[in-house]
């Protein structure tokens, strides 16, 4: 099971929430939350160099297998305008653990669907 823990910032405006919530859809891969937001046109860019369906659908997200167990520490939420970005640390074990980020491009300052999401990791490996 995954936990979440997400510091106050994360929830400070209604569109904070939603990227926090975003982004924790993409770390656990929730496909229906995802899907939910992603529009004609939508382009992903990570660093498996697939697209975000591709990822989804072959559960290689991120260059890993589906997380299990675990905690995402939701460190950072950050927005303004059409932009986001997130930035979050999953500790798999005391010695394990992964980086993640993502910037969000929504098609306007509303937030009603993604028009581009870029991703990042570093692993401890």
């Amino acid at each position: 099971m995954i936990t979440v823990k997400k510091t106050k910032d994360c929830g400070n405006s209604p569109k904070n929430n939603l990227v926090a919530n975003l982004f924790v859809a993409l770390v656990t891969q929730n496909k229906n939350l995802l899907k939910s937001y992603i529009k004609p046109n939508f382009t992903c860019i990570n660093s498996s160099e697939q697209s975000l369906e591709e990822s989804l659908e072959n559960q290689t997200f991120y260059n890993f297998k589906p997380i299990k167990k675990g905690t995402l520490h939701v460190l950072n939420i950050t927005s303004h305008g059409k932009f986001a970005a997130a930035n979050g640390k999953i500790q798999f074990s005391p010695k394990k653990f992964a980086y993640v980020s993502a910037f969000f491009e929504f098609n306007s300052a509303s937030a009603k669907a993604l028009s581009q999401v870029h991703l990042y990791e570093s692993h401890n490996n």
